[in-house]
């Protein structure tokens, strides 16, 4: 995946040098705010004329980071995918939160946080997780993954609900 994107997306789509990104680790240590608003900041400026050209024919705009907001042209509906709360306001924040038209949240405290800030962004909650009684059973099929879950392996990411969730027969990577 990572030379994927090196190869098509940094080179081809977003020619950013990757060193401008604050990394820590190779991917980032996924907690410190200050992080992904930096690596927002270098992928939107670079990507701005892409997202204008993808967006002319698609329904609406999804961000996934408050300061993501900034870059996506006004041309369609936008709702930011809120999936974590800062530990306090910024500007670059507030400035981020006059962009989209709603907002979903992926639990309650993230909702609370952001709504306790932001009062007249409307806001729904879309919770992690699967919901076992719809995957309870098995799935005939000849795919060789049946569950594929990408993201960190954190409880509150969902993992413990998919392994719930899968029959014993299913193959599931993670």
């Amino acid at each position: 995946y990572f030379t994927d994107f090196e190869t098509n997306i940094r080179q081809q789509s977003l020619p950013i040098e990757i060193g401008k990104i604050a990394i820590d680790a190779p991917y980032g240590n996924g907690h410190s705010w200050d992080i992904w608003n930096n690596e927002a900041h270098v992928f939107g400026q670079a990507a701005q004329d892409m997202y204008a050209k993808r967006l002319q024919t698609a329904d609406v705009a999804v961000s996934h980071m408050s300061a993501d907001a900034l870059y996506v042209p006004h041309t369609r509906p936008h709702v930011l995918h809120l999936h974590g709360s800062p530990k306090q306001r910024d500007d670059l924040i507030d400035r981020s939160m006059l962009q989209p038209d709603r907002a979903i949240a992926h639990s309650n405290s993230i909702q609370e946080w952001w709504s306790s800030h932001y009062s007249d962004m409307p806001m729904d909650i879309f919770r992690n997780g699967v919901p076992i009684e719809t995957f309870d059973h098995p799935v005939d099929s000849e795919r060789p993954i049946d569950i594929l879950y990408v993201g960190r392996l954190l409880e509150h990411k969902g993992v413990q609900d998919i392994l719930a969730a899968a029959d014993p027969s299913q193959r599931i990577v993670i």
